[in-house]
This record gives structure tokens, C-alpha cells and sequence, in this order.
């Protein structure tokens, strides 16, 4: 019995933690989301020096999570991430016409990486 015991209290604490996991997850992403689309924004308003400034504050907290992200996160999709956030930056200071591209590829990848951290029936089995 302790021991059916013990193999549940595990299981619960494995699924607390990743709930949490998912939830840390989401709240990170949609806020470099949030500075991504704001950096998009501001670039489409001919403002390219303010542009780069936020889009350096989500590559700042991008890389202030390196710890998380190489534990928690597949290595080729941060890999993705990080050569966007560096395309971007080259679009940006090149006045390359393709810089709505450069922002949304990097937007395609941060989303990829938030939902498929999520639990589905198709990642289950």
C-alpha cells in the first residue's frame, strides 16, 4: 500500500510539474510575443531605432532564460528562434524590404514553440 502510495504522490508531482512547466511556458512566450509584434509595429511606423530597441529587449529575455530553454525546450527549435531574432536585426539594419517576413518567421517559431509544449491526445499517444 505505501508503495501504491508513494508511485501516486510521484505521478501527482510530476503532473504539478508540468503544469507549471506549460504555464511558465506560456506566460514567457506570449511576452516575446508581445515585444516582437510591438518591435513589428514600430518598425512599420519608420521608427527602425526603436524597433531594434525593443526587439533587443525580447532577445535579452530570450537570453536570459538560456538555463530554461536548453532544459525545457528542443534545441532545434531555440536554435530557430535565436536566428530569427538575428534576421530580424539584419532586415532591420539592411532597410531590407523583407523584414515583415524576418518578424513573422521569428513570430511562426516562438508559437510553434508554445504549442507543442501543450498536452494533446495526438502528443499523448
Amino acid at each position: 500500500m505505501k508503495k501504491a502510495l508513494l508511485a501516486g504522490l510521484l505521478l501527482a508531482m510530476m503532473l504539478g510539474a508540468s503544469f507549471w512547466n506549460i504555464r511558465h511556458l506560456d506566460v514567457f512566450t506570449d511576452e516575446l510575443e508581445k515585444l516582437v509584434l510591438c518591435s513589428m509595429e514600430e518598425a512599420g511606423n519608420g521608427d527602425g531605432q526603436k524597433a531594434r530597441e525593443t526587439l533587443q529587449t525580447a532577445l535579452e529575455r530570450w537570453n536570459g532564460s538560456e538555463t530554461y530553454i536548453q532544459v525545457f525546450i528542443r534545441h532545434s527549435e531555440a536554435d530557430a528562434v535565436s536566428d530569427g531574432f538575428y534576421d530580424v536585426f539584419y532586415a532591420l539594419d539592411n532597410g531590407d524590404e523583407n523584414v515583415d517576413a524576418a518578424y513573422e518567421k521569428l513570430l511562426f517559431h516562438i508559437r510553434g514553440i508554445d504549442s507543442m509544449e501543450h498536452i494533446t491526445l495526438k502528443s499523448v499517444f
